[in-house]
C-alpha cells in the first residue's frame, strides 16, 4: 500500500466519510459544496486541539485548496487555518502558513506588505524589513488622506510601535485627532489607555514568534 493509499486508509480508521476526500466534480455549484463540507469537517479536525485529528485536518486541507482554486476562498481557507493554529498556541506554524495567503494578495496590500516587514525583521534582513514597512506606512497614510480610514491610522500605529517609534505612534493619534474631531473613534484613540494596551499585546506577541533562520543567512 503506497503512502497514499495508508493515509486514505487512516482517514477512514478515524470516521472521516470517503465522501470528506474530493473527487473534483465538474460542476461548479458541486464543487463548491463539496468544498464547504470539506472545510467544515477541517474546521471541526483543527477545533479539537487533538494531534491525530490535525494531521487528518492538514491533509484535507491541502485536498480542499486543489478543489477549489477560486483565489479569494483560498485566501479564506488559508487564514482559517491560519487563526486556528494561533488559536492552538503554534504561532511559529501559524506565521509561516500566513505566507501563502499572503501571496494572494495584491503586491500593494497592506496586510501584505506589513507581513513581509515582520518576517524579515525575523530573519534579521533589516533592509528588505524597513522596504515594506515603509511601503506599508504609504499605503495607510494614502488611506487616511484619501478616506480618513481609522482602520489605516491603526495599522500605521501598529507598524510604528512594532519598529519601536511609539512616541511617534501617539504624536500622529494627536495630530490626527485635532485635525479630524468629528470622527469619535478617533477621540477614544487619543484618550483610551486600553488601545494601547492591545497594541503593545499585539506587538509583542507578534516579536515573541521565533522563526528558523535559513543556514544562507545564519
Amino acid at each position: 500500500m503506497n503512502h497514499s493509499k495508508q493515509i486514505l486508509a487512516l482517514l477512514a480508521m478515524s470516521g472521516l466519510f470517503v465522501a470528506c476526500v474530493p473527487k473534483f466534480p465538474q460542476d461548479r455549484e458541486a464543487i463548491l459544496r463539496q468544498a464547504q463540507e470539506l472545510n467544515d469537517s477541517i474546521n471541526r479536525l483543527m477545533q479539537s486541539g487533538d494531534s491525530a485529528k490535525l494531521a487528518d485536518a492538514m491533509f484535507l486541507h491541502d485536498q480542499l485548496l486543489q478543489l477549489d482554486t477560486v483565489r479569494d476562498h483560498q485566501f479564506r481557507y488559508i487564514m482559517q487555518r491560519v487563526t486556528t493554529l494561533y488559536s492552538l498556541g503554534r504561532d511559529a506554524d501559524a506565521f509561516t502558513l500566513q505566507e501563502q495567503a499572503m501571496l494572494l494578495l495584491p503586491e500593494n496590500n497592506f496586510d501584505r506588505l506589513n507581513y513581509f516587514g515582520v518576517k524579515n525583521d525575523k530573519l534579521g534582513l533589516k533592509d528588505k524589513s524597513d522596504f515594506f514597512f515603509n511601503m506599508a506606512l504609504e499605503v495607510c497614510n494614502e488611506a487616511m488622506e484619501h478616506h480618513g480610514s481609522t482602520d489605516a491610522l491603526i495599522d500605521m500605529i501598529t507598524v510604528l510601535c512594532y519598529k519601536g517609534r511609539e512616541a511617534d505612534a501617539r504624536q500622529l493619534i494627536e495630530a490626527t485627532y485635532l485635525k479630524h474631531k468629528d470622527i469619535p473613534e478617533l477621540k477614544n484613540l487619543a484618550t483610551d489607555p486600553s488601545f494601547w494596551k492591545q497594541i503593545e499585546e499585539s506587538v509583542q506577541k507578534m516579536k515573541a514568534i521565533k522563526l528558523e533562520l535559513p543556514d544562507s543567512i545564519r
